[in-house]
C-alpha cells in the first residue's frame, strides 16, 4: 500500500514508508515494553510484599512458640525442683509423705499461668491428683487423647485444642509436663496460647523497625478485633469512630488471610490515596499479621519508567524525518541498513533484528548479529534472575538478624573452637558485656567456677555426640556476680555436614531462684517473728541429738509459755498482742547464746534448744536468766506491759530420745510450773507424766461412768437430835 502518490520519487516513498513504519514500531514497542515491564515490576513488588508479610508472620509465630515453650518449661522445672525438695524432707524424716504431698498441692494451686492457665497433676493411669476445680479431683480422664499423650510421654511439650462447655469453638492450648516418679505425679503447666499477649511487647521494637519504603509499616490484630500492635491505633476496631478504618480492619478480621486495596486519607495532608495491605493469620495465637503501604510509593518506579519510555518514543518520532532522509540517501547499500541495526542495538535496543535474507555475506553477517543479540538477551535474563534471588536472600538475612537481636533470650554464636563471633542485645543486658568486649574471646570468660571439670566434660561430650545440650548452669556477669540460667547449645553444620558454628540460647532465672528461696524460708519460719517454726525446731533438735551422741555431751529443750497472755488479746486486741510477741521473741534471742535456737511453736508458746551442755546447772542458770528478763516491762504503742512466763525443761537423753518426746516432756514440766503459781521453771520428772496420765485416765473414767449411768445417788437428811421429842429420842 502506497502512502504517497506514484508521481513521488522512490526515495520519498522509502522515506515515507520508513517513517510510518518506524513511528508505528516505536509506539507499539514502547507500549508493549511499558506494559511488559509494568506487569513484571508490579508482580515482583507484590510478591515482595507478600513474602515480606509472610516472613514477618513466620518470625512472630516462631518467636511466640519459642517463648511460650520456654516460659511453660521454666515454670515446670521450678515446680519439679520444689517437689524434689519436699521429697528430700520426707527422706530426712522431717515430714510424712502425706504432709509433703499436701504441701506440694498447695504450692501448685497457688500459681496462676497467664490469664486463664493453671497447673494440674495426673497419675500415670490418667487419674487427676491435683486440679483447681475440686470437682475434677480423682476423676479418670484417660479417655482424653491429650491425657493419653501425657501418660505415654510424661515429660515434654504438648499442643492441643480444648473447648470448654458453652464455647462455640475450641481454642489452642499448650502445656509443658514433667514427671515426678517418687509420687507418680505428672505435673502439667497449661495455658491458652492466646493468653500470652505479653509477647506483643517483646515484638514491638522488631515490627517498629520493619518498614516498607517511607510510609509502609506492619501491624497485628487478633480475631476479636483488638489491636495488638500498630504505630498509632489502640483499642478494639469495633469501637473506632472512623468508619473507613473500621471497615478496613473488619475486612481483615473477617478474611484472616489475603490482600486487597483500599482508599486511605493521609493524616498529615488530608489527601485520600490508594493503599494495599497483605495479611496472614497465626491460628494458634489468634493473631493476624499485616503489612500495608501506599500504592503510588511502591509503583513510583513504574511511573518514572512510563515517562522515560514516553520521552524516548517522542524523541524518536521527532527524529524520524531526518533519519529517513539519511537512510533514503543510503537505501541502495544493504550494508548501511545492517549498520543501522547495529547502531540501534548498541544504544540498548536488543530486540532489533538484522536482515538474514540479504545477499551474500551481508545475510550471513545479519545471521551472526541476530545470534549474538539472542545470547545477550538470555544473559540479561539470567543476570536479572540472580539479582532478584540475591535481593530476596539479603531481605531474609535482615529479618533473621532483627529477630535474633530483639529476642528476649540471650544468644551467642561461636566458631567450632568456642571463640565468640557475635551476640545479641539480650546477651549484653544479661551479662553486662558488649559485643566488642567479647568478640574473639573464648566463651570460658563467662564461667562462674561453680562447676567442676566433670560437668563441662559431660556438656561437651553430649554436644559432640548429639549436636545439642541443654540444662541449668551458673555463669558470671561482667560485674562478677554469679547467676543461674537455662542454657541450650546447638551445633550448626553446612551442606557437607561440617561443623561451622555453635549457637547458645540462655535465659536468666535469677528471680525464679529467689522465689524458690523465699518459699523454702516461709515453710520453716514463723511469719510474725521470723523465728524457726515447729518443723525447723524439731529438725534442729534431731541434728543436735546426732551431734551430742558423738561428743558425749547433753542438750536441753525449754518449753516457754506466757502467763495470762490471753488477757492481753482480749483487753487490748490482737494487734497489741502481736507486737508484744515480737518483743518477747527479740528479748529471748538476746538472752540465749548465739549457738542456741529460739523457735515459736504457735500462739504464745516458744521453744528454746540448748545444745552441747556439760551439766544441768547451765540450763538452770539460763532458765533463771530468762525469767529475770521478763521483769522489765514491754513497751507497746507507748504503754508499758508486764507479763511473766512459765518454763518447762527436759534433758536429753534422760527425759527423751527424739524431738517429739523431748518437746512433750518439756511441755508437761511447763504445766507443772503453771500449777505451782506461774513465773517459774520446772524440770521434768517421770512422776509428772504418771500424774498427768493418772488425771487423764481418771477424767476419762468419770466421763464414761456418767455416760453409762454408773453412779447411784443417795439422799440422807440432816436432823438435830436435841430438837426431837423425848419419845422419839428413845426410839
Amino acid at each position: 500500500m502506497l502512502i504517497l502518490p506514484q508521481r513521488f520519487s522512490i526515495k520519498s516513498h522509502i522515506i515515507s514508508h520508513f517513517s510510518v513504519a518506524v513511528a508505528v514500531m516505536l509506539i507499539v514497542s514502547g507500549g508493549v515494553t511499558y506494559s511488559f515491564v509494568y506487569e513484571k515490576v508490579r508482580q515482583n513488588m507484590m510478591e515482595k510484599l507478600s513474602i515480606s508479610t509472610t516472613s514477618v508472620k513466620d518470625v512472630v509465630e516462631n518467636a511466640a512458640n519459642i517463648a511460650i515453650r520456654n516460659h511453660l518449661q521454666a515454670i515446670a522445672q521450678v515446680n519439679l525442683a520444689l517437689l524434689q525438695g519436699l521429697e528430700q524432707q520426707v527422706g530426712a524424716g522431717r515430714m510424712t509423705r502425706a504432709e509433703a504431698m499436701q504441701r506440694g498441692e498447695e504450692m501448685l494451686l497457688q500459681q496462676p499461668i497467664g490469664d486463664h492457665g493453671y497447673i494440674y497433676v495426673l497419675s500415670s493411669q490418667g487419674t487427676v491428683q491435683v486440679h483447681p476445680q475440686a470437682a475434677i479431683n480423682h476423676a479418670d480422664l484417660s479417655e482424653q487423647w491429650f491425657i493419653r499423650q501425657q501418660i505415654f510421654y510424661k515429660n515434654g511439650y504438648l499442643e492441643y485444642e480444648w473447648q470448654n462447655p458453652g464455647e462455640e469453638r475450641p481454642h489452642p492450648k499448650a502445656l509443658y509436663m514433667v514427671y515426678f516418679q517418687p509420687w507418680d505425679w505428672i505435673v502439667s503447666v497449661s495455658s491458652y496460647r492466646q493468653d500470652f499477649n505479653f509477647l506483643a511487647n517483646d515484638l514491638r521494637l522488631g515490627l517498629k523497625s520493619h518498614r516498607f519504603g517511607e510510609t509502609g509499616y506492619a501491624f497485628i490484630v487478633n480475631y476479636q478485633g483488638d489491636v495488638i500492635l500498630h504505630p498509632w491505633l489502640r483499642g478494639n476496631v469495633h469501637t473506632f469512630d472512623n468508619d473507613a478504618i473500621k471497615s478496613v480492619f473488619n475486612r481483615i478480621v473477617a478474611m484472616k488471610k489475603g490482600e486487597f486495596s483500599y482508599d486511605w486519607e493521609d493524616q498529615e495532608t488530608n489527601v485520600t490515596k490508594r493503599k494495599i495491605v497483605f495479611f496472614d493469620s497465626i491460628p494458634t495465637l489468634e493473631w493476624i499479621v499485616a503489612s500495608t503501604v501506599y500504592e503510588d510509593e511502591i509503583f513510583e518506579p513504574l511511573t518514572k519508567l512510563g515517562w522515560i519510555i514516553f520521552l524516548i518514543v517522542a524523541g524518536a518520532l521527532t527524529l524520524i524525518t531526518p533519519l529517513g532522509l539519511y537512510l533514503g540517501a543510503l537505501i541502495t547499500d544493504p550494508l548501511s541498513r545492517l549498520a543501522r541495526q547495529m547502531q540501534l542495538a548498541t544504544a540498548g535496543n536488543i530486540n532489533v533484528r538484522a536482515e538474514e535474507d540479504a545477499l551474500g555475506e551481508i545475510g550471513l553477517l545479519g545471521y551472526h548479529f541476530n545470534s549474538y543479540l539472542e545470547w545477550l538477551r538470555q544473559s540479561n535474563l539470567k543476570i536479572l534472575t540472580e539479582i532478584n534471588e540475591r535481593l530476596q536472600a539479603e531481605q531474609q538475612l535482615i529479618i533473621y538478624r532483627q529477630a535474633v537481636e530483639h529476642a528476649l533470650e540471650g544468644i551467642v554464636i561461636t566458631d567450632p573452637s568456642a571463640q565468640i563471633l557475635t551476640v545479641n542485645r539480650a546477651f549484653s543486658e544479661i551479662t553486662g558485656y558488649g559485643l566488642e568486649e567479647v568478640r574473639g574471646s573464648n566463651s570460658r570468660i563467662l564461667q562462674s567456677g561453680r562447676h567442676d571439670r566433670a560437668f563441662y566434660h559431660q556438656l561437651w561430650g553430649s554436644l559432640l555426640k548429639n549436636g545439642r545440650w541443654s540444662g541449668e548452669i551458673w555463669n558470671r556477669r561482667k560485674s562478677g556476680e554469679i547467676y543461674p540460667e537455662i542454657l541450650s547449645i546447638s551445633a550448626i553444620h553446612d551442606q557437607e555436614n561440617h561443623l561451622t558454628h555453635y549457637v547458645a540460647v540462655f535465659h536468666d532465672i535469677t528471680e525464679m531462684k529467689r522465689q524458690e528461696e523465699r518459699i523454702v524460708h516461709q515453710a520453716y519460719h514463723d511469719t510474725l517473728t521470723g523465728l524457726p517454726n515447729r518443723r525447723l525446731a524439731h529438725d534442729r533438735i534431731e541434728v543436735s541429738i546426732a551431734h551430742v551422741k558423738r561428743s558425749g555431751t547433753k542438750l536441753a529443750v525449754l518449753f516457754l509459755d506466757l502467763d495470762n497472755f490471753k488477757n492481753v488479746n482480749d483487753t487490748l486486741g490482737h494487734e497489741w498482742g502481736d507486737k508484744l510477741l515480737l518483743q518477747v521473741a527479740n528479748r529471748l534471742v538476746a538472752t540465749v547464746r548465739e549457738e542456741d535456737t529460739v523457735a515459736r511453736l504457735g500462739g504464745d508458746e516458744f521453744l528454746i534448744l540448748v545444745a552441747a551442755i556439760s551439766s544441768h546447772e547451765v540450763v538452770i542458770d539460763l532458765a533463771q536468766r530468762l525469767l529475770r528478763s521478763f521483769a522489765a516491762p514491754f513497751t507497746v504503742a507507748g504503754n508499758d506491759l508486764f507479763i511473766t512466763a512459765s518454763i518447762g525443761v527436759a534433758f536429753y537423753p534422760e527425759d527423751g530420745s527424739d524431738p517429739g518426746e523431748l518437746t512433750k516432756h518439756a511441755d508437761i514440766a511447763m504445766y507443772q510450773a503453771k500449777s505451782r503459781g506461774k513465773d517459774r521453771f520446772c524440770l521434768y520428772t517421770s512422776d509428772l507424766s504418771e500424774r498427768i496420765t493418772f488425771r487423764q485416765q481418771l477424767e476419762y473414767n468419770l466421763r464414761q461412768a456418767v455416760a453409762n449411768r454408773e453412779f447411784t445417788v443417795f439422799f440422807q437428811p440432816k436432823i438435830n437430835p436435841s430438837a426431837l421429842p423425848l419419845h422419839l429420842r428413845s426410839e
